[in-house]
């Protein structure tokens, strides 16, 4: 991989998992072949989000869009948009709907033609913006999912749905405000606020759980099945009792290791010459202990 520092994952046609950093590289893992790549052309941007639409991969950074497209069996960038009509200044999603692409900010929704070789999306005359003066609930966009006709648009204030024909409402009623996640299972929605889980039932909403944790992200897998990303804690399956972490140095840069009489492991984790922060560590082969 390009970088470790992680911020976006999502999966193309060709069996590519594609990975976003908060660096600005992507590193790209093919299953098949079991091989590795990496893109470079947006070094230096905040990288937030990737979003697949047939060839085409569009990828949401702090300040702006960047476009890649599929060809020869590699990705080939296109180009990259940061002249808009308002300023980002943090973006968290990216999705394409409808014939446009979403950009979500701090400041709004934006959007533009997703045929960004028919149109100069390099030119802020091509693109709009939602924004609490016409349809949206803040202008802090948290989340981006669309099923069907209808595009979810989950902000700090609420969500509002958006559909083909540009009709728009509040999302059934939800008067719970910020939604920072969505899932959709079996035309069901399901909304995730911070730590607390919600669904609606066909008349209400109901909270189903609140985990006290900050959930930072949540997905579906084949079998319909939920998974939750908590911040600091660790992965869960909705089935599960306690989420899973990863049991192991909280750095992948090893510093020293030595080995004692009673076959323990004490490790040192950090770089060479910067501080190790973290302290050391001791591995018995059964448990990780951090001092």
């Amino acid at each position: 991989m390009h970088s470790l520092d992680l911020s976006a994952l999502t999966v193309d046609n060709y069996s590519n998992i594609i990975f976003g950093s908060f660096d600005g590289s992507i590193s790209i893992y093919n299953s098949q072949s079991l091989k590795w790549n990496s893109l470079t052309d947006l070094v230096g941007e905040y990288i937030t989000d990737v979003y697949i639409d047939g060839d085409t991969l569009w990828v949401a950074s702090y300040s702006g869009v960047g476009v890649f497209l599929y060809n020869n069996n590699d990705y080939e960038f296109r180009d990259f948009y940061n002249s808009f009509p308002i300023d980002p200044e943090i973006s968290t999603k990216i999705i394409s709907f409808n014939n446009k692409v979403y950009y979500a900010t701090k400041n709004g929704l934006l959007f533009a033609p997703s045929n960004f070789i028919q149109f100069n999306l390099k030119s802020s005359e091509n693109w709009s913006i939602y924004s609490t003066n016409d349809i949206l609930k803040s202008n802090d966009v948290r989340t981006l999912v669309s099923i069907k006709d209808t595009l979810y648009i989950g902000t700090t204030g609420g969500v509002t749905r958006l559909s083909a024909n540009l009709w728009h409402d509040n999302a059934l009623n939800w008067n719970e405000g910020i939604v920072n996640n969505i899932v959709i299972i079996n035309d069901t929605l399901h909304f995730f606020r911070q730590g607390d889980y919600f669904i609606f039932n066909g008349s209400s909403w109901e909270r189903i759980q609140g985990y006290g944790i900050l959930i930072n992200s949540v997905t579906k897998d084949i079998n319909e099945n939920l998974w939750f990303a908590f911040d600091d804690a660790g992965l869960m399956n909705w089935n599960w009792n306690v989420p899973f972490k990863i049991d192991g140095p909280s750095s992948n840069f090893i510093g020293i290791v030595k080995k004692d009489k009673d076959g323990n492991l004490w490790i040192t984790s950090g770089k060479f010459k910067l501080t190790h922060s973290q302290g050391f560590y001791k591995f018995d082969f059964q448990q990780w202990t951090n001092y």
